[in-house]
């Protein structure tokens, strides 16, 4: 079972194997650049000067002879244009509907390798509808590097290309995505994006289930570390991790879980709400595990409904606490919000939030770390951390 996004696979012909090779390599170092770019800048401009210079590294190969020339409009009197570039174009508003879906149908047969860096530099087209095209072809060919081209995109000011970016990263399925997805439930603005993430992010989840084998709702909560994207996953019996193209149960689990945090600087450290036993924490990846009580509420049924790990100081941890009873409504009180700067050691409530209703989640965008989102059933709240920051913590 495989824990990575499908993707297809490109065979080379025996006299092309080295470029090929070479392709690889330069691959690689694309993924990483836009990686960091995804990473650090938040903003669509930023985006496309970080995919300006994947422009300039990757130009497009020459694959005319894998596209029926018939498809390829050229104007009279001009030189011909990359074959590549010529069906991107045909993609953009102001083409008749036959003529895109011929140019996105061309574009699917293509070969990944001989496009991937086309398309990625498409997705900062000044056509909105090319945009939004290339990001659904994305979705279907899942060339490498296309899960960070596509979580850039969902910074993209067009409502309709967010939300192609956010569907096809629904069909990647890949967990790693998962923390842009839980931003997106959060703060985006549009309601039809915020639910394609959510789609998105029940795609995920039983494409784990699957791969372990078990029913959808086995998957109680996936978490990624943000320091080398390690997966956990917290299920009803157990907590697993990869293990090559398998998963392997680290270890059980004391009580159900219902949010599950990693820290930002160390991979190994890891933060468990639970149903009952409130917080617990492990520093051995999930191997072992120790409560924390020091300053938190403790009434018979203390239930942490959401957990979040500063990514500007990794030693603040954020937890949602509520009460739960064991009634007919099994109705959950709110208990507060509580924040540590000693990795858990001690707490203090957090006050002037709001406290009538449940958080179910708690998001802090490493991009913009200044404020601490939280999700409910009934909306969502923005805290300012600059009110409880302190340096050095």
């Amino acid at each position: 079972m495989s824990r990575t996004p499908r993707t297809t696979t490109w065979s080379a012909r025996p006299h092309n194997r080295r470029a090929a090779n070479h392709f690889l390599l330069d691959a690689a170092l694309m993924i990483a650049i836009v990686g960091l770019a995804f990473a650090l800048t938040p903003r669509l401009s930023d985006a496309q000067a970080a995919l300006q210079i994947l422009r300039q590294m990757f130009a497009p190969q020459a694959v005319a002879s894998t596209i029926p020339r018939e498809n390829v409009s050229v104007p009279s009197g001009r030189t011909a244009i990359d074959p590549t570039q010529a069906l991107i174009q045909q993609l953009g508003n102001g083409n008749d509907p036959v003529v895109r879906a011929a140019a996105k149908e061309n574009l699917r047969q293509m070969p990944d390798a001989a496009i991937a860096p086309a398309l990625f530099d498409a997705l900062t087209n000044t056509d909105p509808l090319i945009r939004a095209s290339v990001a659904e072809i994305l979705a279907e060919k899942k060339p490498v590097g296309a899960l960070d081209a596509l979580a850039l995109t969902t910074y993209d000011p067009e409502p309709n290309v967010r939300l192609a970016a956010v569907q096809a990263l629904g069909e990647i399925a890949s967990p790693l995505i998962l923390p842009r997805l839980d931003q997106i439930q959060i703060y985006e603005t549009d309601a039809q994006i915020r639910g394609a993430a959510q789609q998105a992010e029940k795609k995920i989840y039983a494409r784990v289930a699957e791969e372990l084998k078990r029913p959808e709702d086995f998957v109680r909560v996936i978490a990624v570390a943000p320091s080398n994207g390690r997966i956990y996953v917290a299920t009803w019996d157990g907590l697993y991790v990869p293990r090559g193209m398998d998963w392997q149960m680290q270890s059980r689990l004391p009580d159900l879980p219902t949010a599950l945090a990693v820290s930002a600087e160390d991979a190994d450290t890891l933060y468990l709400g639970t149903s009952g036993l409130g917080v617990l924490k492990s520093r051995d990846s999930g191997k072992t595990w120790e409560q924390l009580k020091q300053s938190l509420p403790t009434p018979e049924r203390t239930t942490v409904t959401a957990i979040a790990v500063s990514p500007t100081y990794p030693r603040v941890v954020f937890v949602a606490l509520a009460a739960w009873f064991d009634t007919v409504e099994q109705n959950e009180t709110p208990l507060g919000l509580y924040m540590s700067k000693d990795a858990g050691e001690t707490w203090s409530l957090i006050s002037k939030w709001p406290e009538d209703y449940v958080t179910l989640r708690l998001v802090i965008d490493p991009i913009a770390p200044n404020y601490l989102y939280g999700m409910m059933e009934t909306g969502s709240w923005r805290f300012p951390l600059s009110k409880v920051y302190c340096e050095p913590c």
